[in-house]
Order: structure tokens, then C-alpha cells, then sequence
């Protein structure tokens, strides 16, 4: 699948996301998502320029989706940490300690890395789901088992790719004025 297949299947698949976080008010929550979904996705595809490695193997599995969002938690709960700790370090003279942090703050280290994590397995599922759908099929259980599945229904270049475009952008703009 191209780079139009994959973004309109991340707009399918943000569609309910997006609508559920704007019925919790969670207008911040729609907005990281979305820049999450739409920077981490392509990564998968790394492997086409990395020496040694085949495309479609381990970055292309459940196995990687497990790693990015773990690695999306561990990264954004250092940062969280870093940042308030530093912009109260500047502001008051001493580290803001976020021990008792309110559980739905977004100084809360935990609650950003629970989301952050959701976001980078999300982001690796839909590359997934985008390439099952297409003729290029995924070995999700690699590195254990290498057996290929695929559900050929778009093909991997064409108008179909702009018809995902199209219908990922009306069903997202269609949930945002529905639940708005």
C-alpha cells in the first residue's frame, strides 16, 4: 500500500477515535492522537532503509506493536517528568515533584504514558491493518512464525489509494460536526 492508502486507513481508523474524545471533551487528547497516529505510522516502514533487514518482517507484526508503544510510553513519561520538573525549576526555583499528581493532569507522567502508549500501538496496528488489506500481506507473528496473511481488497497502487483518502477525510470531518 502507498503512503495515500495508509493515510486514508488512519483517518477510517481515527474516525471513532476522535469521536469518542470529543463526546469525553477531550479535545487535547484528539489533537496528540492524531500528530502521534500521523508520525509514528510511517516509521514501520523503516525497514526498507535499514541494511539487513527485509520489508514486511518483525516491524510489520504484533511484536513491534507491543515495542513502539512501550517505547512511546517510556519516552513521553521521561519527557513528562523532564519537562515539569524543568519549566518549574525555572519558574519557582525548585523541581515540581508529581507524586500526587492529579490523575487526569496532563503533568501526570502515568496518564500521558498510558495514552502515549495507545497511540504508538495504534499507529502500528493501522499501518497493519492497511497492509493485511492490500497484496502485500503481514507476518504478524514475527520473529516466532514467518507465515505471510494478507486479505488482498485494495490494491497496493491505483485510484484505490485516493478513494481512502477521500472517504478517511469526509467520515472524519462528517464524526467532528456530528459530535461537535
Amino acid at each position: 500500500m502507498d503512503r495515500h492508502g495508509h493515510v486514508g486507513i488512519n483517518l477510517l481508523v481515527f474516525t471513532p477515535v476522535a469521536c469518542y474524545l470529543l463526546i469525553e471533551n477531550q479535545p487535547l487528547l484528539i489533537v496528540m492522537g492524531f500528530i502521534g497516529l500521523m508520525a509514528i505510522e510511517p516509521m514501520v516502514d523503516i525497514d526498507q532503509y535499514l541494511p539487513g533487514m527485509s520489508h514486511g518482517g518483525t516491524s510489520h507484526s504484533l511484536f513491534a506493536v507491543g515495542i513502539v508503544g512501550l517505547l512511546s510510553a517510556v519516552c513521553v513519561y521521561v519527557f513528562t517528568g523532564f519537562a515539569v520538573t524543568s519549566i518549574t525549576q525555572a519558574a519557582f526555583g525548585q523541581p515540581l515533584l508529581l507524586g500526587g499528581a492529579v490523575e487526569d493532569s496532563p503533568l501526570n507522567p502515568m496518564y500521558n504514558a498510558r495514552h502515549a502508549f495507545f497511540i504508538g500501538a495504534g499507529a502500528v496496528c493501522s499501518h497493519l491493518l492497511g497492509d493485511f488489506l492490500s497484496e502485500s500481506g503481514i507476518r504478524p507473528l514475527m520473529p516466532f512464525l514467518s507465515q505471510k496473511v494478507s486479505y488482498p481488497v485494495i490494491r497496493l497502487t491505483g485510484w484505490g489509494q485516493y478513494l481512502l483518502v477521500f472517504a478517511g477525510v469526509v467520515s472524519l470531518a462528517a464524526g467532528m460536526l456530528v459530535f461537535s
